[in-house]
């Protein structure tokens, strides 16, 4: 059974329009109408902010969570990283190679049976103009 526990928090107008407490990119640009995300080719997009880091000793404290699924929407080619950062310590996951020409979610599930403590976040690498339209765990 499949429960969704956070989703990806994206800037909106009439709340908070501070990007950087929803994402960091390098020459991505936001749109504001259709509330997705442009990543140009070869550049990055990072979520370990404010709003879309995912606190793993909160779910593993209250919980009896031992894995992670991660579902993606984006249009375009690049890589997923999926990454935990502990302590100032940031280690790889998981990373797969990406490509959808439509907007169809697809699922990644993520060993977390031995992480008790830090955050989880996506980070995308683009392999061409991609429009990423949002991540769930």
């Amino acid at each position: 059974m499949y429960f969704l526990l956070q989703k990806v928090i994206l800037p909106n107008i009439d709340l908070c329009t501070e990007e950087q407490l929803y994402f960091r990119t390098q020459g991505g640009k936001y749109n504001y109408t259709s509330r997705n995300l442009l990543v140009p080719r070869h550049k990055v997009a990072y979520f370990d902010t404010f709003f879309n880091a995912f606190s793993i000793k909160k779910w593993k404290k209250y919980t009896t969570l031992t894995s992670l699924f991660l579902r993606v929407n984006i249009i375009g080619r690049g890589t997923i990283t999926v990454r935990h950062k502990e302590n100032g310590v940031i280690r790889v996951l998981k990373q797969i190679d990406f490509n959808s020409s439509c907007n169809i979610s697809d699922e990644i599930e993520i060993d977390i049976s031995k992480i008790n403590f830090g955050y989880i976040y996506v980070e995308w690498q683009s392999d061409e103009d991609s429009v990423l339209n949002g991540f769930e765990f």
